[in-house]
């Protein structure tokens, strides 16, 4: 983080004018995975998966775009290593083939965030891209 001071010759509207270290600021979440491979019909985790501030509250949920509501979804809570989401087989039924984001929740009871919300996954830190069954068209 960097600061500026306002003063006679200083208006604190350029960015060059901020040159004091103020600190520096650290967000708790998933390190980015980037794009992955995935199959409807196929098992699907996430392995290796590290950030700042991880827990065994944590859950992901892999749906079309992050914090919106409606629409399929699936949810894989951490493994007790803090490093696996397993969503198991992908069902059709449950998440649609193409791009899927994955979003991430941490459970802070004392804070209200329960993880139950579509706007509690908000933070965006890879994607799925699903790939149908052989022999398969999605239109949806």
């Amino acid at each position: 983080l960097c600061w500026c001071r306002v003063s006679a010759g200083t208006t604190c509207e350029d960015l060059e004018q901020f040159v004091v270290d103020a600190g520096i600021l650290v967000l708790a979440g998933p390190q980015n995975v980037g794009e992955l491979p995935g199959a409807i019909g196929q098992p699907f985790a996430l392995r290796r998966v590290y950030g700042v501030g991880l827990s065994l509250e944590d859950v992901v949920r892999m749906q079309r775009r992050c914090g919106d509501n409606g629409g399929k979804y699936l949810e894989a809570p951490v493994e007790s290593d803090l490093l696996t989401y397993d969503f198991g087989v992908l069902s059709n039924a449950l998440i649609s083939a193409g791009m899927n984001e994955l979003c991430w929740c941490q459970r802070e009871v004392a804070s209200g965030v329960f993880c139950n919300r579509s706007q509690d996954f908000r933070a965006r830190f890879g994607a799925v891209r699903l790939r149908c069954p052989p022999y398969t068209v999605n239109f949806g």
